[in-house]
């Protein structure tokens, strides 16, 4: 009995000191993140709901800058934040596909890209301006924010997005005094303000965060825009030879 328990102390003693080494980084998990993000090519769900105001292709520059400098949320370790690799997208190969086939949608966004199973307190960032993107959008609406896996007992994927479409709206540009340009949605009777009838670019913000288990696809769906996301962990040679026969 006492040999018993000496043994299960010690099995446990190991089980604690690799785990504390998982944590710490001396062993980690690797896997590989596959992301597609498409729209709906003829934005069918863009009168359901009130958006945000749209502003002039004018600023899209200026927005598009903004939007690569801003930070939406802060990263907890960014020691991490570069030890992400990007790799060749070839686990959502069917998918990507059937949806670039497809007339109803387009893609924006194709990507993958390996990392380590990192705790919430060491999870990083990684704004998708960093990452490659695998095809060439046939749309001019584009993507920003940043997207985060976390390992616990699930995976967990967490994303701050904004989906930025053009629309055909009209939009009226007014200087003031100080030569500040201000936008409105409404045509103004004022003398000094000029009716801008081009195309409008719109913002979309989308938070997500969904729990998922590795190798297997999920979707993650809004109104005008889908994502198609999979996680499969990265054998080790190790595990690797222990599934041959």
């Amino acid at each position: 009995m006492t040999k018993r328990i000496t043994l299960l102390l010690t099995f446990l003693t190991l089980f604690s000191t690799n785990a504390q080494a998982d944590v710490a980084g001396d062993i980690l998990k690797q896997y590989d993140v596959e992301i597609i993000i498409f729209e709906d090519a003829h934005a069918r769900y863009i009168n359901n709901q009130s958006w945000d105001q749209p502003a002039t292709l004018e600023v899209i520059e200026d927005l598009k800058e903004e939007d690569v400098n801003k930070t939406i949320t802060t990263s907890n370790n960014k020691i991490n934040e570069d030890t992400h690799t990007d790799i060749t997208p070839t686990i959502l190969q069917s998918e990507i596909e059937r949806l670039q086939k497809s007339s109803e949608y387009n893609v924006l966004f194709y990507s993958a890209w390996r990392q380590d199973g990192l705790t919430e307190d060491n999870a990083f960032e990684i704004d998708l301006n960093n990452l490659k993107n695998a095809v060439d959008p046939k749309s001019e609406n584009y993507l920003n924010g940043k997207v985060k896996v976390v390992l616990a007992r699930y995976l967990h994927f967490y994303a701050e997005l904004d989906y930025n479409r053009e629309t055909d709206m009209q939009a009226t540009t007014e200087t003031n005094a100080d030569n500040t340009i201000i936008i409105q949605t409404e045509t103004s009777n004022e003398t000094d303000s000029i009716t801008d009838s081009s195309p409008q670019i719109k913002q979309y913000p989308m938070s997500i965060h969904r729990r998922m288990r590795s190798k297997e696809l999920h979707y993650i769906d809004h109104p005008l825009v889908g994502i198609l996301l999979q996680i499969n962990p990265v054998e080790t040679p190790e595990e690797t030879d222990d599934e041959k026969p």
